[in-house]
């Protein structure tokens, strides 16, 4: 979905309360698997939430390995 839609907004919201559930966090801080981050920086979730509608999930990240099996 294009990032400004609603269905990519919420996909957004259900990525970062799955990740908080099941993700390793460090200090409250979560790999961002940003296009920018690639899972290579730890952010917060408010971080992760405006760097995935900014820039988008990074395509070479399509199983999340680092924060569970996300649905």
């Amino acid at each position: 979905a294009p990032r400004i839609s609603d269905d990519y907004q919420k996909r957004v919201e259900s990525f970062l309360h799955f990740a908080q559930e099941n993700g390793a966090s460090l200090g409250g801080k979560y790999l961002c698997p940003c296009v920018n981050c690639v899972n290579g920086r730890r952010q917060s979730l408010e971080d992760i939430k405006s760097h995935l509608i900014c820039e988008g999930f990074s395509p070479t990240y399509p199983n999340w390995i680092w924060h569970g099996k996300f649905p």
